[in-house]
Formats: C-alpha cells, sequence, structure tokens
C-alpha cells in the first residue's frame, strides 16, 4: 500500500527556496494537518457486516479496532466454532484475518442408534 511521505508533501507546500520565511511551528502545523488527511484517506476500518444467526460486538482505541462475533444457540461456522476474532488497524485499513465473519449456520446433532 502506498503511504505517502509527509515531509515531501511539506516540501511540495513550502519549497526550499521559500522554506526560510515559515517559522518551524508553521511547518509542525502543515505536517500535522497532511498526516490527519493521510490518515483520512489510508485508515479506514469500516464495521463488518452482521453474519446471519450471529451477533459482532466491536471495541475501537486509538490505534486498532477489534472485532468479536458469536453464533446464536443452535448455529455454529463452518468450521464447527461458535465464536471468532478479527482486528482491523486504523494505519492500513486492513482486517485479519478477514474482514466479514462467515455466516452461521444451524448446528446438527449426529443421532447413535
Amino acid at each position: 500500500m502506498f503511504v505517502p511521505n509527509v515531509v515531501a508533501l511539506t516540501r511540495a507546500v513550502c519549497p526550499a527556496e521559500r522554506r526560510h520565511t515559515h517559522s518551524p511551528l508553521l511547518l509542525v502545523e502543515i505536517e500535522i494537518y497532511l498526516l490527519i488527511i493521510i490518515i483520512a484517506l489510508v485508515g479506514r476500518c469500516n464495521r463488518p457486516l452482521t453474519p446471519d444467526h450471529g451477533k459482532v460486538v466491536c471495541n475501537s482505541t486509538r490505534g486498532e479496532v477489534d472485532c468479536d462475533v458469536k453464533c446464536e444457540d443452535g448455529y455454529l461456522f463452518p468450521d464447527n466454532a461458535t465464536s471468532k476474532s478479527n482486528k482491523c488497524w486504523h494505519v492500513t485499513g486492513v482486517w485479519k484475518p478477514m474482514k466479514n465473519f462467515p455466516a452461521c449456520q444451524r448446528e446438527y446433532l449426529e443421532m447413535n442408534n
């Protein structure tokens, strides 16, 4: 994923030949402003979809979003698990291991004769 260089963007806004006319504080303010724009454009952790017969609970911090899903009673994920978790980092906007959870499916009990 391409992430623009904040220093290079600052130099584009304030070329070297004119930089001496700006205070160091102004340059820091410009770098912070550009960094905020980059984070807004690059790191999007949109909430995952709620799977059929499941409930998603997400908690967000400044750095990441953690989501847990639990199937309703009598339902399982295709791998027979009843719950799963995933995480997204705001810097990249990438969910691991996946963004959306698989659907919960009706649990079938085997009958022994």
